[in-house]
């Protein structure tokens, strides 16, 4: 079965006060996008009436004209409409309750995957796609939404094309996705003609370079349509790349007000020109506190508690026993060995570049922060065995650490040394470990030649192969795009042993209890 983490998480920046007071822009794109939600209620009804598959594709194919002020609005309430056919673990609730999908993804296997129509069910699920398409819009107002907002919001649909739509995320079973991704880009380029009507002239050089795009972009999938030989890593560099840059750079011109730094936006940095770059995905948006930005000097704290070993039980093993960084921070072994050299641990050592930039950690996803996932694997018998009363004294014994800690955390009101502080300070060091310089990247950005080898990979990857609906660029982890709130987590059946002879890998996953000391 197929599992996926869901967060509840709005984005906040189309409630937010007007920044404009001109309303023609807003309300011709509001007013089409009214009328676009009715032609879907409209086609909705047409597939009840006749059901069949290609009537099915106009109603996913006019879904990609709202979803992007949708999930801007609420990326949870997207999901009802078009959210992953997987069942989830209910939020609510402590127990291992999932809730059951509903939307077009969970309809599109009628069409495309069933012999025979299973038609209660098609009209089961129709109903209430009707019913929370309204729900999700109710009381929408195009004049409540900034020309700022919906700039963004059409920018940010603009790499969920790139990276999940040209994937096949969201059409495992027609692979409708290059067209889809059309709809998008055309969608977005509509957005931009009706903000560049009152936009500052200084920005026209700017919006008409992202016209043209957007018509090469389009023209582009029109001739190479086939899901399995579309050239993704091309489209990528030649069109997604250049028009999200392009749109900041006409935005910035524009005279309508950049989102303030308050303004969230995902966990995006808005700023970010490429998306290949190291501060594309901002890791402090990840944090467990209200104040996650990490001081150079809690991050240097993190690292020198990262590579001593003071902070297990018997004094003898760091965090860098098993995350070694001359081994991309992990230990090259399929499964880390345990304390005392006593067996192994139930799991290997992933890296921790880049684990900053996902809302679950661990395999497993038990732990929802950097932090947590440090008391983890302090507690855990196999690890550290820790003790922090024990560690706590060691480190206040060290009148170098005891400097080092009230330097990292000033503001710290309690102690400066404790649980707190410790954990915050690894996680800190463990967020600074940015990736996103490999030769790929350095290719995906234009800094180096493609190299055809590796092009053909990514576009296996990203294509024909599926890895890429799960591996999401740019960080190919699990935290999925466009804006990045959520981390999937799924269990496809790995085979117990290299022989592949349909035996289950013992491995529970989410449902294994991991004892930890007390």
């Amino acid at each position: 079965m197929k599992n996926i983490l869901f967060v509840a998480l709005p984005i906040l920046f189309l409630s937010l006060p007007l920044l404009q007071n001109n309303s023609k822009p807003r309300q011709a794109i509001f007013d089409r996008f009214t009328k676009d939600k009715y032609h879907f209620i409209q086609l909705i009804d047409s597939l009840e009436a006749h059901p069949g598959a290609e009537l099915f594709l106009e109603v996913r194919n006019q879904y990609k004209k709202l979803e992007w002020l949708i999930e801007a609005r609420d990326p949870s309430a997207a999901k009802l409409i078009n959210g992953p056919n997987l069942t989830k673990p209910n939020p609510e609730k402590l127990s291992l309750d999932e809730i059951e999908p509903t939307g077009l993804q969970v309809i599109e296997p009628l069409f495309f995957e069933n012999e025979i129509l299973d038609t209660p069910q098609l009209l089961m699920l129709t109903k209430q796609l009707k019913s929370d398409i309204q729900a999700v819009t109710q009381g929408w107002n195009g004049l409540q939404i900034s020309e700022t907002s919906l700039l963004v919001a059409a920018r940010t649909a603009v790499l969920g094309a790139g990276y999940k739509s040209i994937t096949g995320f969201d059409t495992p079973g027609c692979f409708n996705g290059i067209n889809e991704t059309r709809i998008v880009l055309q969608t977005a380029q509509q957005v931009l003609r009706d903000c560049q009507k009152t936009s500052l002239p200084q920005s026209i050089v700017f919006s008409d370079s992202l016209n043209t795009l957007f018509d090469a972009a389009s023209a582009y999938i029109v001739q190479n349509n086939n899901f399995d030989t579309f050239d993704r890593f091309y489209f990528l560099q030649k069109f997604i790349h250049p028009v999200y840059g392009l749109w900041y750079d006409y935005h910035r011109t524009s005279g309508i007000a950049l989102p303030p730094l308050t303004m969230k936006v995902g966990h995006l940095n808005y700023e970010t020109r490429q998306p290949f770059s190291p501060d594309f995905l901002d890791p402090w948006a990840f944090g467990r506190h209200l104040d996650n930005s990490g001081s150079p000097q809690s991050i240097e704290l993190g690292r020198l508690l990262f590579f001593d070993p003071v902070l297990s039980a018997n004094g003898e093993r760091a965090c860098a026993s098993c995350h070694k960084p001359e081994l991309a921070f992990t230990d090259g072994l399929a499964k880390s060995l345990a304390a005392g050299f006593e067996g192994t641990v139930h799991r290997n050592a992933p890296s921790v570049i880049q684990a900053a930039i996902q809302t679950k950690q661990l395999y497993d996803g038990r732990a929802d922060f950097l932090e947590t996932q440090v008391d983890h694997v302090f507690y855990n018998r196999k690890e550290f065995s820790g003790n922090y009363e024990l560690v706590i004294e060691r480190l206040k014994s060290s009148p170098e650490y005891v400097k080092l800690f009230v330097s990292a955390f000033p503001n710290q009101i309690s102690p400066a040394v404790d649980g707190f502080t410790i954990t915050k300070a690894i996680a800190d060091y463990i967020r600074s470990l940015k990736g996103f310089t490999s030769t790929f990247d350095k290719q995906m950005r234009g800094e180096i030649p493609a190299d055809p080898q590796i092009t053909k990979g990514f576009n296996l990857f990203m294509g024909k192969a599926l890895c890429g609906t799960c591996h999401f660029a740019p960080a190919f982890n699990g935290t999925v795009p466009p804006y990045f709130i959520d981390t999937e987590f799924e269990v496809i059946g790995v085979p117990g042993d290299s022989t592949h002879q349909h035996i289950t890998d013992k491995d529970l996953g989410r449902y294994h209890f991991q004892p930890v000391s007390v």
